[in-house]
């Protein structure tokens, strides 16, 4: 049972890192003035999103990384 409690924190903690990270990239972008249309923490299928302006953030099903998608 320890291991499976440890697995699920390394989990959590990647994705806090990941997103943090991508969180990074997309306010960047917003500061210099591009369009962001998506940002998601985890991977599709999409459990839920919401559109707030021009970009949608949503939570993912698979919860190994984040995304961070421009039209570039």
């Amino acid at each position: 049972m320890d291991i499976l409690i440890m697995a699920g924190q390394l989990i959590l903690g990647l994705t806090i890192l990941v997103g943090v990270h991508e969180m990074g990239h997309m306010l960047t972008a917003k500061w210099f003035g591009m369009r962001v249309e998506k940002f998601a923490i985890g991977f599709p299928p999409k459990l839920f999103g919401k559109k707030f302006g021009e970009t949608e953030y949503m939570i993912g099903a698979v919860p190994l990384g984040a995304l961070s998608k421009s039209p570039v």
